[in-house]
């Protein structure tokens, strides 16, 4: 058997191709208007340093051209939980850090280009994701470059377990974190990171406004407080835990409840999701190997 360059090539490509369209989706973005989002309404300026209430996790996904789309949290050097709605459209999105993006938004919201992002190597978006009833609503996305520990870039904490039960029996406040206009009407998106505390209602309390499966949280309504439109995907935390991410709402600030996706259920995706992916990025460099072991057997 010979095998040409050519045909070696064309087969190297093929398996890399075939092997990471089975690990990953393709990047994408959301659509602003579609879902209610941590745009703060009625919040406060969030402090970047080491406090008590740690916010260094919280990183801004951007598009191309630097305009905002969607919060998330950095769970280690290379691994950010987000919204999967957030990848609703296809497109090219990249990562910044909090402290970062303070200092790099030009007068227009945009990011200046020269300033430190990060882009994505894969997106992993929930297997069992529906884009019309958003069950399920949650996905990892892998970073090309490390994102360190530093004294302004942190990590966030994951529950330890599935919380049989109800969320607000361990915690009464939710902090809503993220960046977004201060009002309806404004469409300004503010230099700042925003917080807002909302108490986090019982799952029976919830089933009043909408039948929603215990997939999802959800936090007091209010005419004074909420998230509102397009910045999806930051998270809900107490006492520096992530207990849910951004997911969807109605209209700001309506006195309807803001819902989140319930990040305790779905601590075996993540775990799964990481764990498995180190397996198949090994997959992926044994299988380059064992090619180029042939081609040079069958070339000798």
């Amino acid at each position: 058997m010979y095998v040409t360059t050519r045909n070696y090539i064309n087969l190297v490509v093929y398996i890399i191709i075939s092997v990471r369209m089975n690990i990953c989706y393709s990047v994408k973005t959301p659509d602003p208007n579609k879902f209610v989002g941590t745009r703060i309404i009625g919040g406060y300026e969030c402090s970047l340093r080491k406090t008590e209430v740690n916010t260094q996790f919280v990183v801004a996904l951007t598009n191309y051209w630097g305009q905002h789309l969607c919060g998330g949290s950095l769970l280690s050097p290379k691994w950010v939980l987000t919204a999967a709605h957030c990848f609703d459209r296809t497109w090219t999105v990249y990562v910044t850090d909090a402290f970062t993006r303070r200092s790099c938004v030009k007068s227009n919201g945009r990011l200046i280009w020269s300033c430190a992002v990060h882009d994505i190597r894969d997106v992993y978006i929930h297997p069992e994701y529906s884009s019309r009833s958003l069950r399920n609503d949650i996905a990892l996305l892998r970073l090309n470059t490390l994102m360190y520990a530093t004294e302004n870039i942190g990590y966030v904490k994951l529950p330890e377990e599935y919380i049989d039960g109800d969320v607000s029996d361990k915690c009464d406040d939710g902090r809503i974190i993220g960046w977004g206009v201060t009002n309806v009407q404004s469409k300004r998106i503010p230099l700042n990171l925003m917080c807002v505390d909302l108490r986090i209602m019982s799952y029976a309390d919830c089933r009043k406004y909408h039948k929603m499966k215990r997939t999802f949280i959800c936090t007091e309504p209010s005419f004074l407080k909420d998230s509102c439109y397009g910045d999806s995907g930051g998270p809900l935390t107490c006492g520096n835990i992530l207990y849910g991410i951004t997911s969807w709402g109605r209209d700001c600030a309506s006195g309807f409840p803001g819902f989140y996706t319930k990040v305790d259920y779905y601590l075996d995706f993540i775990d799964y999701t990481m764990k498995n992916n180190a397996l198949q990025v090994f997959g992926v460099r044994f299988l380059i190997y064992i090619v180029s072991l042939l081609f040079y057997y069958y070339n000798l």
